[in-house]
């Protein structure tokens, strides 16, 4: 085929004094020669600004359209496919920071173990204790999650460890989760993200250090106890325990034979049972207690921990790196707390642990 007549720098005649150049900025401009001036510069001028007005317009519908398709209703976790990358699973905390630990625990375990992202939130007791990463950017996905229920709050849900891979699911609200097997294989990290703020290990640790200071290094035996509201009568109708005197005396002796030179560092809500029911020698010192993250901050950062009841107690046992003692008749058979474990308790109790 023939070229174009009107190759870029081509100039053809149309009357004296007049050419048709084919221009490198326009499509086309008429100039005056010999030497004359472009009649077309301000045309060309305009054509280049509306081609950029054109390019920025359609640069603000884009970004209008995106936002517009991001408030679009994601499909459920009912029905979406696992297209790419994990699944969420969230949790919401409930109840205080012992049973928030667990918890918490469960989540990331879970996620490890499924390959899931855990979410969760930063408004809770335990995330103003511990050194909790920033959530991730999944809460929405929550909304549409899937449910996953535990039957009994401190045994082994299997399914939970058996959750559809296309799915998302949160945990439901009454999901206390109180077994290590949530995070078996798991402990360290689990250790490594229960590390509690800068400013109260901080006072933990000069708490240790000044009772080194004054009892001649001795080790360093942590006792916690727990009494109050589990004397109440809605408590102990329905199976909840408290360790007897008798536990603490055997467990402190057991401590004494083991270990020689020992103080112990009591924390607990009753003090004037600990010193009628159990002892008041030289060698038991009593902690003032402060917030519950500080106190088990500071029985944690001890050589050693004699344990009662309950969750917070159980965390105490667990952040220590030394001997735990705990009470082993902590099942009241045929209660309703009761049913809450496995016949002998070894899906809540962790591994290791001494019964006494």
């Amino acid at each position: 085929m023939p070229g174009d007549p009107l190759e870029k720098g081509e100039e053809h005649e149309l009357e004296p004094g007049w050419t048709f150049r084919k221009s490198t900025l326009c499509s086309s401009v008429l100039e005056r020669t010999p030497g004359g001036q472009c009649l077309l510069d301000i045309a060309c001028a305009m054509s280049a600004r509306r081609r950029y007005t054109v390019f920025i317009l359609l640069s603000i519908a884009g970004l209008l359209l995106l936002g517009w398709l991001n408030t679009l209703a994601l499909p459920s976790a009912e029905t979406v496919e696992f297209s790419s990358g994990p699944r969420v699973l969230c949790v919401t905390f409930v109840g205080r920071l012992g049973n928030q630990l667990f918890q918490y625990a469960a989540v990331l375990g879970l996620s490890l173990k499924l390959n899931r992202i855990p979410v969760y939130s930063l408004d809770s007791e335990m995330a103003k204790a511990l050194q909790v990463p920033p959530p991730t950017w999944y809460h929405e996905r929550c909304n549409r999650a899937a449910e996953a229920r535990e039957q009994a709050c401190c045994k082994t849900e299997t399914g939970l460890l058996q959750l559809d891979p296309k799915k998302d699911f949160a945990l439901v609200h009454d999901s206390y989760l109180q077994s290590w097997k949530y995070f078996e294989n798991h402990e360290e990290h689990i250790r490594q993200a229960f590390k509690f703020r800068s400013d109260i290990q901080a006072v933990a640790d000069r708490a240790v250090k000044g009772y080194r200071q004054s009892y001649n290094n001795n080790t360093l035996v942590g006792i916690h106890i727990r009494r109050g509201d589990y004397l109440l009568e809605k408590h102990t109708s329905i199976g909840y325990l408290i360790a007897p005197g008798e536990y603490f005396v055997k467990a402190m002796k057991y401590m004494r034979d083991t270990f020689g030179n020992v103080t112990f560092v009591v924390s607990t809500d009753d003090e004037n049972w600990f010193r009628q029911e159990v002892e008041n020698s030289n060698d038991v010192v009593f902690w003032e207690r402060q917030t519950p993250a500080l106190d088990m901050a500071l029985l944690a950062s001890l050589d050693h921990v004699i344990i009662s009841v309950g969750t917070y107690s159980w965390w105490v046992g667990f952040l220590n790196r030394g001997v735990t003692v705990y009470y082993k008749d902590f099942i009241s058979p045929n209660t309703f707390i009761g049913d809450q474990f496995n016949p002998d308790g070894s899906e809540y109790i962790y591994p290791g642990w001494i019964p006494m």
